[in-house]
């Protein structure tokens, strides 16, 4: 699926993907109207913003071939109620899910090593973080003003680099 692809399609409330797509571009369903989505586990490469302002997304299963979780991925998608995350993902960048502000809980699969600036900041809805010790990087403001997050499970048996602002605003 070709960058900006379906992008601004304010009507396309469902899409099925096939197992022939490897890609998904950038900004490829930016501002679409899909309710959920299911990407096969086919495709390999998704693209920055790719899911970014999706206003009426409830839930997104990522492909098992997914390593990376780029920028923006799913930022702004206010009403995300689920998000599977598979444990083929490495790093999760920075603002991957800026602004999910329905989002009850987070959990970081085993292989994660980076989590990325702001990538989980103004999820409003976030009562519980479960980290794993594989991470070794969060970045600024990773989960910046979760207001509702009253349990971090953090269990780290490697060296750590947290920056001093990670859990700003949180409780």
């Amino acid at each position: 699926i070709s960058n900006s692809g379906f992008s601004y399609l304010n009507n396309l409330l469902t899409v099925t993907i096939t197992n022939s797509i490897t890609t998904i571009g950038d900004s490829a369903f930016l501002y679409c109207s899909l309710k959920s989505f299911v990407m096969p586990n086919s495709v390999t490469s998704l693209g920055i913003s790719a899911f970014n302002n999706c206003q009426k997304l409830t839930s997104i299963t990522i492909s098992n071939a997914i390593t990376t979780i780029p920028e923006s991925a799913f930022s702004n998608c206010k009403i995300l109620k689920s998000a599977t995350i598979p444990n083929s993902v490495t790093s999760i960048s920075d603002y991957a899910f800026n602004n999910c502000k329905n989002l009850p809980s987070v959990i970081i699969p085993n292989h994660v090593t980076s989590i990325g600036s702001s990538a989980f900041s103004t999820c409003l809805s976030v009562t519980s973080v479960t980290i794993p010790d594989s991470v070794t990087s969060i970045g600024n403001s990773a989960f910046a003003y979760c207001a509702r997050l009253t349990s971090a499970y953090v269990s780290w048996l490697t060296p750590l680099v947290i920056d001093v602002n990670g859990f700003y605003g949180t409780p």
